[in-house]
């Protein structure tokens, strides 16, 4: 069958009148901007996942001086927030003018959802020490997931100051220069810590990323292969893989890499919406319904989950009747979700056939 091409013109209220060819639905699904966000900064702001590999070096230094805030590291990387936030206060009992364990606490009280208290922490932190690399890095990391890309990079950028280095601080200011749109910026990064860290797969990932997002497709390949040989679990590397095949016409390689994103999260929305809106392409409504539903049920903040699987929800197949109720709430959806505007129209022109279908039968 010949692969769909992302349109953004309105999905048809009947799609099976398309006579069995692709049908008209925008395949492209979220933006490289939202994925970087989506994926990236899940992994990146897990104080599990900074603490065991961008903390490290922290973490030697600081057990020279603290048994307890080297109780608060192991806790917070075994995922025990609560454990760690005690043993962290009492390193800051035993040295209340520690940076570093003032540091380690902050990032326990962000952990914990604790953002005034853990900013409080930091502030003290470099009230003592300027240069507590630390205190900088994990202050840039709160300020990132709350989406203050600028601020959060000036934070990278004086913990690259003060730790050279250190590959995260380098690959954290890279994201946060992609999403400022500075984009050689953030490639200059991303090179200096995967030059620090050669065997990073995550660095890899963002690189694919953001040569995916400047349009550079041979390059976002060969990065998102490179982190796939890395770590073949790397569900980042399947999605952008996925996109890039679908966006070459390899319909079947491009199912294949979103099914093995799934594989690895079974619940990874983005993933989900991904493989939906493509199976819908191939008339396999079922299925596409199958999956957005997954994405739905699994928490999806994506407007296009909402409006591909309302959309669907009108069409009759073998196994089931339209739904134009159930098409209606998730249409309503998408309009309450889609603050960029990329889908309120249609989703509204939707919703208007189904009350004057519903009007017509009164």
């Amino acid at each position: 069958m010949a692969p769909t091409s992302p349109i953004n013109n309105e999905a048809k209220w009947e799609l099976k009148t398309h006579g069995g060819g692709p049908r008209e639905l925008d395949v492209s699904g979220p933006s490289p901007t939202r994925i970087e966000v989506a994926m990236l900064l899940k992994a990146v702001v897990r104080i599990a996942a900074v603490l065991a590999i961008a903390g490290t070096g922290f973490a030697r230094a600081a057990s020279a001086q603290s048994p307890a805030i080297d109780r608060a590291i192991a806790a917070m990387n075994a995922g025990k927030f609560e454990d760690a936030l005690a043993a962290a206060d009492a390193a800051v009992r035993e040295s209340p003018r520690s940076a570093k364990a003032l540091a380690v606490r902050g990032r326990a009280h962000a952990e914990t959802g604790d953002r005034e208290a853990a900013l409080a922490d930091f502030s003290r932190a470099l009230a003592f020490d300027p240069k507590c690399a630390a205190a900088h890095l994990f202050r840039g990391l709160l300020h990132m997931k709350d989406g203050s890309y600028d601020v959060a990079a000036g934070d990278f950028d004086r913990a690259i100051e003060f730790s050279p280095s250190d590959a995260d601080a380098w690959h954290n200011r890279g994201i946060c220069r992609a999403e400022l749109g500075r984009f050689a910026d953030a490639k200059a990064d991303y090179g200096k810590s995967i030059a620090l860290r050669p065997g990073c797969a995550r660095f890899l990932e963002s690189l694919a990323l953001l040569h995916q997002r400047a349009g550079e497709a041979a390059e976002a390949e060969k990065a998102a292969r490179r982190a796939t040989e890395i770590e073949p679990r790397s569900k980042a590397a399947a999605i952008v893989l996925g996109r890039l095949l679908r966006d070459k016409g390899d319909v079947e390689g491009a199912r294949k890499e979103f099914e093995r994103a799934i594989a690895i999260d079974p619940a990874d929305t983005i993933a989900l919406q991904d493989l939906g809106i493509l199976l819908a392409g191939l008339n396999e409504t079922d299925a596409a319904v199958a999956a957005l539903e997954r994405a739905v049920a699994a928490g999806t903040r994506e407007p296009g989950a909402y409006f591909h699987l309302g959309s669907l929800l009108l069409e009759k197949t073998k196994k089931r009747k339209p739904d134009p109720s159930a098409a209606a709430r998730h249409l309503e959806k998408c309009i309450e979700l889609d603050r960029r505007g990329d889908y309120r129209e249609r989703a509204r022109s939707l919703l208007g056939r189904i009350d004057k279908k519903k009007r017509d039968r009164n």
